[in-house]
């Protein structure tokens, strides 16, 4: 066993030879030591796992993806024996053209990816129109004149409930964090929301007010009819309102109260986290998400108010503006919310006394 031991075979020629020699005599050639051989390691094998789009047929061997980079679809869920071993991300993915790190693609629970958040504000946009167009057409066929009453005032606020449906429904089917939309579980958030939420709500009821004075521009702009009609309606409105009974005055107000929240989730939440992650977070960068957000607010809103619309723009892009204030004061969701909540409960109140 001993001369065993001592002796190696050239893995060249096999001829055998001493274990200290470090030529074949044989061949000349250089031979390992017995001991780098004995303690070699074993090299392991790396066991890949790969998972096919069910959209496009792409090959995704990458474990911690969960949207395909090609088509966006939704990908299968890996083992959680491979997901456990592999948590970082491998390196770069071909998209576009071009290759992006895995990190950028990969969809955190509580910040958005701006491709993540653009696909989910679009979504929800999809959702309202899909809403409003069902409720027009169903209205349109029992109704040559849609009638101006309580019942139609609730149905009309059904699309702006819905708005956030789609963003709720991502963030709990993805197990994601509510933080990711500027909610806080906190209640010290919630009470400096409720602070905060009190005196945005009179800035939006003097920038409300304000919007008056452009009303004698709008008519010399040439923009009367559409002035006297937007006039007619809304004392139609305001009549409504006064003449419904008081359980259905509770219901509007919750509902112009949860409208609000909704678009909030969208604009605040959606858009406006997603375009700061992109474009930054210094002053002069969220301001300019500030503007951007305000901008898409007041034009969306012009889109399915037109021509009524143009009465209301300006006063919406300030009010939207002092809502992406309120916002950026701490990142906090609620501040905006009761905001809404008081301004809305406020003219409610003021429809019905005075």
């Amino acid at each position: 066993m001993s001369d065993n031991k001592t002796k190696k075979y050239c893995p060249h020629c096999r001829a055998e030879i001493d274990a200290d020699k470090v030529y074949c005599p044989e061949c000349g050639k250089l031979t390992p030591k017995v001991k780098e051989i004995q303690e070699q390691p074993e090299k392991k094998v790396k066991k890949s796992y790969s998972r096919k789009c069910p959209e496009c047929g792409s090959i995704i061997n990458s474990n911690v993806l969960k949207q395909c980079p090609v088509c966006d679809a939704e990908l299968p869920e890996p083992p959680k024996e491979v997901t456990q071993k592999e948590e970082k991300p491998s390196g770069l993915i071909f998209t576009n053209k071009k290759f992006v790190s895995e990190a950028k693609l990969k969809l955190k629970k509580d910040s958005w990816n701006f491709k993540e958040g653009i696909n989910v504000f679009g979504n929800s946009i999809m959702v309202y129109v899909t809403i409003t167009l069902l409720l027009y057409l169903s209205l349109s066929f029992y109704f040559t004149q849609i009638p101006i009453n309580i019942f139609t005032l609730l149905l009309f606020m059904v699309p702006d409930v819905l708005f956030s449906i789609y963003v709720i429904y991502y963030i709990y089917s993805r197990n994601h964090n509510y933080e990711k939309i500027g909610l806080s579980s906190k209640t010290e958030k919630v009470l400096i929301g409720l602070g905060i939420g009190l005196v945005g709500s009179i800035g939006i009821y003097f920038l409300d007010s304000f919007s008056d004075l452009f009303l004698d521009l709008f008519s010399a702009l040439g923009l009367g009819p559409i002035l006297s009609n937007l006039e007619a309606s809304i004392i139609a409105q305001n009549q409504a309102i006064k003449t419904a009974n008081p359980f259905m005055i509770i219901v509007f107000t919750i509902l112009l109260c949860v409208s609000s929240i909704s678009s909030e989730i969208v604009f605040r939440g959606v858009l406006h986290n997603t375009l700061k992650q992109r474009i930054g977070k210094d002053l002069s960068s969220r301001f300019l998400v500030i503007i951007i957000v305000a901008t898409a607010y007041s034009l969306i809103y012009l889109l399915f108010s037109f021509p009524t619309g143009l009465i209301f723009i300006i006063s919406n892009f300030l009010i939207s503006l002092l809502l992406g204030i309120l916002y950026e004061i701490n990142g906090n969701l609620y501040n905006t919310i009761f905001a809404n909540i008081y301004y809305n409960i406020a003219i409610v109140l003021i429809i019905l006394f005075l």
